[in-house]
């Protein structure tokens, strides 16, 4: 698994708009349930494909210096994103075309936004052969005027993964959703034109609480022997919450949530990322990632570093 990353050029101090709109108060408050106090957002010429493409190219050209010849590898391309350009076709043909990908090359575009990643890697056991995930997300273009339930907590952000599957055992891989929730986190078609994004922070909580952690105990009860636990950055409580019911089950349960923000598709790859330059994965290392939000949705594999 190698990744690489880019995020929007803009900065958008959070802290400094949420006090000079709500006062200091509120400001603390917000930021002590969303966590970061500034993001990376896009700018007016970057978008969803923009991104994809960039943290695809800072892959491949690291690859190069390596002397690893990636590019020639790929069987599969999964683009995965809730903000493509075009309403269809998705971003995937776009970005297949900009690499140069082999025409050989079998594109499939998913619109899931937090359990993207996830659902990637678990498809790509199907296929046996390597693939490219392209995780990119641009939420800051789905609104018009700031929002803290939203604004103070989406990042704009592109993550690309070299993923083969021969090089890992999938130990458990499964999914759920929750009837009737589509609306909870949702954006309509021409947004922000038509309308903006909306998130009933509540509803997620109280999905977190009632679905994604008493599976994931269930799980983990199976699988015990966990080094490490990649789970969605969803909010600082959000994360704070998972940490308190899940921590003793894994060696490691790293968080990044206030440096980097929820980047939606984007976050889980940047979290492995940010983890594993330090400390790659070893072989025989077991690891969990967990992706749950929009749809609302949870979608979960367990990995064995062969």
């Amino acid at each position: 698994m190698i990744i690489d990353q880019v995020f929007g050029s803009k900065n958008y101090d959070i802290s400094k708009v949420l006090i000079e709109k709500y006062g200091d108060l509120i400001a603390s408050n917000v930021l002590r349930k969303t966590g970061p106090r500034a993001l990376l957002i896009a700018s007016d010429d970057e978008n969803s494909l923009t991104l994809a493409v960039d943290a695809c190219r800072k892959l491949l050209d690291k690859q190069e210096i390596d002397n690893i010849n990636l590019l020639s590898s790929i069987s599969n391309l999964f683009s995965v994103t809730e903000s493509p350009v075009l309403l269809f076709p998705g971003n995937g043909a776009k970005i297949a075309s900009d690499l140069k990908l082999s025409q050989n090359v079998s594109i499939f575009d998913i619109n899931a936004g937090c359990t993207g990643f996830v659902d990637a890697i678990r498809l790509s056991f199907g296929m046996s052969e390597p693939s490219l995930v392209v995780c990119s997300e641009t939420y800051s273009k789905h609104w018009k005027k700031f929002n803290r339930a939203v604004s103070s907590l989406f990042s704009d952000a592109a993550a690309a993964t070299y993923f083969d599957p021969n090089n890992w055992n999938l130990l458990y891989s499964s999914g759920k959703y929750q009837p009737d929730s589509s609306l909870i986190i949702s954006a309509p078609v021409g947004s922000p034109i038509s309308g903006e994004v909306v998130m009933e922070g509540k509803d997620v909580a109280n999905f977190v609480s009632s679905l994604v952690i008493p599976s994931l105990k269930e799980i983990l009860e199976e699988y015990p022997k966990i080094d490490r636990g990649y789970l969605h950055q969803g909010s600082l409580f959000v994360v704070e919450l998972l940490q308190l019911k899940l921590k003793k089950y894994f060696r490691s349960m790293p968080t990044n949530i206030v440096k980097r923000g929820n980047s939606v598709s984007a976050t889980l790859p940047i979290l492995i990322n940010d983890d594993i330059k330090d400390n790659p994965i070893q072989s025989g290392e077991k690891i969990l990632i967990a992706g749950f939000g929009v749809g609302l949705s949870f979608s979960v594999c367990i990995l064995e570093r062969k």
